[in-house]
């Protein structure tokens, strides 16, 4: 299982910066791109995974609410 290292580093990486080591940040960004990319290459619908965009139609016209739940901007780009 050649994924298992990276998952290992990845929830390290996080643990540390949830540990207080925020200069880590940037890794675990890197490493939640990666897993996203990497789910988005394969072949969901063969799973049964809704394939779509992190602005989905929960989040459209919210902007006004006054709350935005914490994952959202994460990636910066909205995950699509």
């Amino acid at each position: 299982m050649f994924w298992v290292a990276g998952l290992v580093t990845f929830w390290s990486t996080v643990a540390n910066v949830c540990d207080g080591q925020k200069e880590r940040l940037a890794e675990v960004e890197i490493g939640v791109r990666g897993i996203v990319q990497f789910a988005k290459t394969g072949e969901l619908e063969r799973y049964g995974a809704e394939t779509r965009t992190l602005d989905d139609d929960a989040r459209k016209g919210r902007e006004s609410a006054g709350f935005t739940p914490k994952g959202d901007g994460l990636l910066g780009d909205g995950g699509k």
